[in-house]
């Protein structure tokens, strides 16, 4: 918490602990979804409603190619 105090002073002390919690709570085998031969990620994704980031790098968890997937406007359109 105080190394998180220090990164954003301007977080209060309560959502600097929902913070910590949540990453706490969330293991990285969570988006193993996104990892294919999984064929219902797509639909998993798409039930989101929420704004989303997509961060990919060189090991990333999502590849290149899934993210671009993910960023098309009419996702949810292809959702059957």
């Amino acid at each position: 918490m105080a190394e998180a105090t220090i990164r954003h002073p301007d977080h209060s002390s309560k959502t600097l602990k929902l913070i910590a919690h949540a990453r706490i709570k969330t293991s990285v085998n969570t988006f193993d979804v996104l990892t294919p031969p999984n064929s219902g990620y797509i639909q998993l994704v798409s039930a989101i409603d929420v704004p989303c980031l997509i961060v990919t790098g060189d090991a990333g968890l999502v590849s290149p190619p899934v993210a671009a997937e993910l960023q098309r406007p009419n996702l949810r359109t292809h959702v059957k």
